[in-house]
Order: structure tokens, then sequence, then C-alpha cells
């Protein structure tokens, strides 16, 4: 199965001509009050076009009536919109045959009412439908015609739909590159016009390209961000896909917990919706994960369960065709009733030496009643006595079932509630990640201090207590990495106070000393989490290195709080040492120190927190240690730093292994000057 057969048909659905900017309520409200016949019919379609991904059969029903209203009319443009989404109903049911019948019939019209749009979306049509038969060849030749109509005209939800269908070719193709470009550039056409659907649809896909790249947090963010997208405009079968993908991500890494969690979750929702074509393709990956993890047992039990999802999809798909048996039946029954009348002699024939046959099975079983009768008379007196037991037993039986079924019911509510509010705490803690985000700085924004400069950011979890801020005032740019006590929610809200706290104090402050800006960041530290106190037990604080510099004087100034700088110049490498104090309470403290340093071209200077050099891994599940940490920058310092970036990160993922999981946030900055 192709992955981004997943849902192909959802990018088929999402780019027709009609907007989404009312609600299904509104809709009918706007229906009911709409007293011109042709504006009707237009509202009409584009209800039907939404309860597409809710209740097919209404969608069905209600593009037939447009049909039939818009031919009573001679609305040309109104048939070929309804026979347009008849196709896409039938085509994500799988039925292409009858499906390509109706996209045929809209394509003439729209040629003849000279429809540029609605043509184009006929061609990009018959591409999807080649594309999930595997023919690509087919498919992508009719994306690239299509997608020149869309050019010519200016419209960009067609053109964003062919860039995204020709990543999903160059995917199965095996053209990685060649896809996530296409994906990418279908997603800014998709953030340009402002389809929720569409930027769902893109990261979905640009998750998948990364899971083939095998950069599994790159598509998790992705998945993730689709997801939030599909949420806004309650498309089940979407979030339902994102969850699949980040499912996968989880087994690949070896992280079957977080997988089996996403695989219930699309599972759940599939059940929930009656969506049998999607519940298959949940079962199939919960079958896999089983497989990876040798759980045979329960592989089996799910594929069971995937028999009956299968089944369900056929019989659903047979409904459609009983009207067609029924014609076909009283034919068949009429030629029948002529046969019987040509056969009625011989069957009379046949009644009487069956009543003579008869009349002797008769007379036979009547002697054998006779024999058996006293052997009857003894069996009935133990049956009754075997009926009094079973009676008893069957009383004590119901009384245990009915405790049983209260119990059950008990453990459901329970389950139920559990079930919902992780998932609230889930949904929130995925929004707090876009919050945080928000707030880091972009590459953009950083490429002021440098045009070469890396940031490898890893969180553990979706929020992370490690941060990396910077700010720029009066010429000169400060920039800090930061570990905050603690990793998830705790270390994320810590990590946002620090960010808010050093913007406030840059802001407010005409002194340029890192010292100094790092002993009012740990009296406000301090002051918010109740330090103060001599019997304070509170011991949260934040390992920080500050730099400040200025491009005129190329000059930098350093203070750290158990996180130092290190300078890489002409091959060697040179640690300038923090103050062994944290931000916040200390069993000592005092002023922190500040270093002076020239930087001359060519020089690099790293910073990191000490999750890189924790991570457990190798053959002897081991830390990796901050002096091989240290060894590989010595090693590479002479490279560009984005190739800097890729090497530090596959030799992360390379100690860790795909079956361990990362244990602390990781983040490690790099410049050259």
């Amino acid at each position: 199965m192709k992955r981004a057969a997943l849902y192909i048909f959802l990018v088929l659905s999402t780019f027709t001509v009609y907007s989404q900017s009312s609600s299904m309520d509104s809709l009918r409200y706007l229906i009911d009050h709409t007293t011109i016949d042709t504006s009707r019919i237009d509202l009409s379609i584009k209800l039907a076009h939404e309860l597409t991904y809710n209740n097919k059969t209404e969608s069905k029903r209600l593009i037939e009536e447009c049909i039939n209203e818009s031919k009573k009319i001679g609305y040309q443009a109104g048939i070929a919109d309804a026979l347009y989404e008849k196709f896409v109903t039938y085509a994500m049911e799988g039925q292409f045959e009858t499906s390509l019948k109706f996209l045929n019939e809209s394509s003439k019209i729209y040629q003849q009412i000279g429809n540029t749009i609605g043509y184009a979306n006929c061609v990009r049509g018959q591409g999807n439908v080649y594309y999930y038969i595997d023919d690509l060849a087919k498919a992508q030749s009719y994306y690239e015609d299509a997608l020149k109509i869309y050019k010519k005209a200016n419209h960009y939800k067609g053109m964003a739909s062919c860039i995204s269908n020709l990543g999903l070719v160059c995917l199965n193709l095996k053209k990685n590159d060649k896809a996530l470009e296409y994906q990418l550039e279908g997603l800014k056409l998709e953030e340009k016009i402002g389809n929720k659907r569409g930027m769902a649809i893109s990261h979905s896909s640009i998750a998948d390209v990364f899971i083939e790249l095998k950069k599994y947090p790159e598509a998790k963010k992705h998945a993730l961000k689709s997801i939030f997208y599909s949420k806004l405009i309650a498309d089940s079968s979407t979030i339902s896909s994102g969850r699949l993908q980040l499912a996968d991500c989880y087994r690949l890494m070896g992280q079957s917990d977080s997988a089996q969690f996403y695989i219930t979750e699309s599972i759940n929702t599939c059940e929930k919706n009656d969506d049998f074509h999607r519940l298959a393709i949940s079962l199939e990956y919960q079958i896999q994960l089983y497989d990876s993890l040798r759980n045979y047992y329960n592989a089996y039990k799910t594929s069971k369960r995937l028999i009956i999802a299968k089944d369900s999809i056929f019989n659903k798909d047979r409904s459609s065709h009983l009207v067609e048996m029924q014609t076909k039946f009283e034919t068949e029954k009429k030629e029948k009733e002529n046969l019987l009348l040509l056969s009625r002699n011989f069957k009379q024939s046949i009644i009487l030496w069956g009543l003579l046959i008869f009349v002797a099975l008769i007379c036979f079983i009547s002697l054998q009643i006779f024999i058996s009768r006293k052997k009857i008379r003894t069996s009935l007196e133990n049956l009754l006595i075997l009926h009094q037991e079973v009676n008893q037993q069957k009383e004590e039986i119901e009384t245990q079932a009915e405790s049983l079924i209260s119990a059950n019911e008990a453990i459901i509510a329970q389950r139920d509630h559990i079930e919902n509010t992780h998932q609230k705490i889930s949904d929130s803690i995925i929004y707090a990640s876009f919050i945080q985000a928000a707030m880091l700085p972009s590459e953009e924004v950083l490429n002021t201090i440098s045009s070469e400069i890396f940031i490898l950011y890893k969180p553990r979890d979706i929020v992370s207590g490690d941060f990396y801020w910077f700010k720029e005032k009066n010429g000169n740019y400060f920039l800090a990495v930061a570990d905050c006590t603690g990793h998830g929610v705790p270390g994320a809200l810590l990590s946002m106070m620090g960010i808010s706290f050093l913007n406030d104090i840059v802001a407010n402050s005409t002194t340029f000393k890192t010292s100094d800006i790092l002993e009012e960041l740990r009296h406000n530290v301090k002051l918010a989490l109740g330090q103060f106190l001599n019997n304070s037990l509170r011991k949260d604080g934040i390992e920080i290195g500050l730099i400040a510099y200025n491009p005129e004087d190329k000059t930098i100034s350093f203070s750290g709080a158990y996180l130092s700088l290190w300078l890489s110049r002409n091959g060697t490498l040179k640690e300038y040492k923090s103050d062994r104090m944290s931000i916040g309470i200390s069993l000592k403290e005092s002023p922190f120190t500040q270093v002076e340093l020239d930087i001359i071209e060519g020089d690099t200077i790293y910073m990191f927190t000490d999750g890189y050099a924790d991570q457990l891994g190798g053959q002897t599940r081991k830390k990796f240690l901050r002096r091989n940490l240290i060894q590989e920058f010595l090693r590479i310092s002479q490279r560009p730093l984005c190739e800097q970036k890729d090497y530090l990160e596959n030799l992360h993922q390379s100690w860790k292994g795909d079956k361990s999981e990362q244990i602390d946030d990781i983040l490690v900055l790099g410049i050259k000057f």
C-alpha cells in the first residue's frame, strides 16, 4: 500500500471549484432562505461537498437533486459542478470506473461553457485516479497538464493541488528530495491562500517524505501540524492519517507505547464515524506494530478485526447494486413461471409416487416410535432431574453475570474518563509547543549575526526545557543557550519565564555587560520561585551561557552559569569556563564573571546543554560523555556549519539507536564568523 494513498482522495476533493467559507449549518440556512434557483443549487452543491466527509449517503442524495433541478432550468454550470462532486464521492469509495464516467461528463460540459478552472479540475481528477491505480507515468502527465492551465489562470488553489500531487508521485518513485521540494512549494501556496484543509494535507505529505528520509523528529513536527489544522476544520480522515504517521514515527524510533497510543486513537475515531476504509488502514498499522514487537497472538487477533472491517466495506459497497439485482430477479422470475407451466404434468406424477413412498415411511416410523416409547419415558425422567439442576445453576450464573455487568460498566466509565482527560492534556501540550516555538528566534533572525550558524534543537517531549534566545540592541547582539531544570511541561514553563525575563532585562537596561544581565536574571528567577526564604526547598534553576557580540570591534563578552563557551581557531579548541553557580538559589553565591575575547575571521564558537553528552547508547548503553562531544567538535570544526549539524544529528541517532529513547532535551549552537 502506498503511504500517500491514505489521503490522495482527500487531495482530490479538497480543491474543487467550491470555497469552504460557510459551515454546514450556515449553508442550510442560506439554502432555505434563497429564492434564486441557481444560487440555491450552488449552495446545495457546497453542502454536498461538506457532507462527503461525514455523511456520504446524504451527500449522494443531495447531488442527485442538484443534477435534476439544474436540468429542469437548463443550468449547465450546476450540472457540471454536481457531476464533478459525484465523481469525487465515488472515487473516495474506490469505484473508479463509475467515477470516471461522471468526470468525463463534467469535463465535456465545462469545455462547452468555457469554464477553464472546472476543466482543469477534471484533468487533475484523472491524474488522481491513475495515481491510485499505480499508473504513475499517466498520473504525472495529467498533473503537469492541469498545472499549466492553473498557472495561466493564476489559480493558486489548483496550483497547490497539482504541485502536492506531483510530490506524491516523486515520493512513490523514491525521488525523495524532489518530493520534499514539491510539497514545501505546495505548502507555501496553501498558506498564502489560507486553505486550512490544504495546509493539513500538505503537512501530512511532508511528514511522509521525512519518514522516507528517516528524519522522524521532522516528520512528527509536520504530522502534529497536520492534526492541528485538521481539528480546526473537523476533518476526521486527515486527523486519523496524522495520528497514523505519528504512530509510524514512534514505531520506527522504537517507542512502541507512543505508537500504540496514536494507533488506538485512530481506530477509535474510525469506529465512531463508521469509516471502514480508514479503519482497515489503521488495523494494518496495528498489525505491523505487533509484528515488529513479535506479539504474534495480538497480530492474529487484529487480523481478524481487519477481515471484519473489509467485509463491512464490501457489504456497504454491495448495497448499491441491490436495485439492479432486483430487476434481474423479476425478469428471471417470469421466465421460470413459463417453465413451471410446462413441467406441471411431470411434477404431478412425481407427487403421486411421493405420496406412496410417504405412506410406507409413516408405517415404518410408527413401528419405531412404539418400540422406542419405553426408552423415552425413562429418558424423560432423567431429563426432568437434570432440568431442575440446570435451572438452579442458571440462577446462580445470572446472579454472577449481573455483578460482572455492573463491575464492567464501572470500569468502562473510568476508562472513558481517563481517555478523555488524556486527550485534553495531549491537545493542550501540542498547542503549547506551537507557542513555545513561536518565542524562539527564527534562522533568518539569527543570520543577522553570521551567515553561517546552526542550531541542533531536539526536545525530548513535545515541549522542551532547553531554549535559545537572541536580542539586538544598539548594534550589539545578545545570544544565549540555556537548560532549565527538568524537561517536558515543567521545563518548558521555566524556559518561557527565562525568555521573558531576558527580554525585559535587555530592553530596560543600559548596560551591555553579560555578567550584570545574569545577575539581574538570577534575582528575577529567585524572586519568581520564592527562593529568598531561608528555608526554601525550591532548587529549580537555569544553566545558561550568554554572549554579547560587537560586530564593529569584533569582540565577544561571555558569562556563564554552569554552561561554558568553546572557541575553535586554527584547528584548536579552547574552553572559556562558566561560573559554578546556577540561575537560581545556590549554596555559594558570588557575582558572575565576564570574559572578553577578540574574534578573527574563521573563528567558530560552540555552546551546548548536557542533553547530547548524557544520551545513553552504544553497545554498552552508557553516556556519550562531554569529552567525546568536544573531540567531535575538534574533528569537524573546519567543515561548513550545515554539514556539522547533519553530522552531529546523525551521530546522535547512531549512538542512541532505533530502539532507545531520548533521555533529555538536546540543544547545540555553532556560529562561524
